[in-house]
């Protein structure tokens, strides 16, 4: 499933977010690094790419031509807790 980073809200347009697309229950610019499956906040640049430019912001919109929407799958939602009751995810901290 492709969703919003922010909200999580599902996006279901066969295409990927054009550069200046938002997310319609957050506002959010879906065309941001945040999205892409190239986004690693690990890297220097924060992109697996080397032939794309430094993104100040990964949250606001960008113009990059490799960006291809993250699917998350529901099992990786699960482990990061979304949709998950906040309560049941601080007493799984203490498990």
């Amino acid at each position: 499933m492709k969703r919003c980073f922010k909200c999580g809200r599902e996006w279901k347009n066969k295409h990927d977010p054009g550069f200046n697309e938002l997310c319609e229950d957050c506002h959010s610019y879906l065309h941001c690094c945040l999205n892409c499956v190239l986004y690693n906040p690990k890297l220097s640049n924060r992109c697996k790419s080397d032939t794309t430019e430094h993104v100040s912001n990964p949250a606001d919109k960008n113009f990059c031509e490799e960006f291809k929407f993250l699917a998350v799958s529901p099992q990786s939602e699960d482990e990061r807790g979304r949709g998950r009751d906040p309560q049941e995810r601080w007493d799984a901290l203490f498990e």
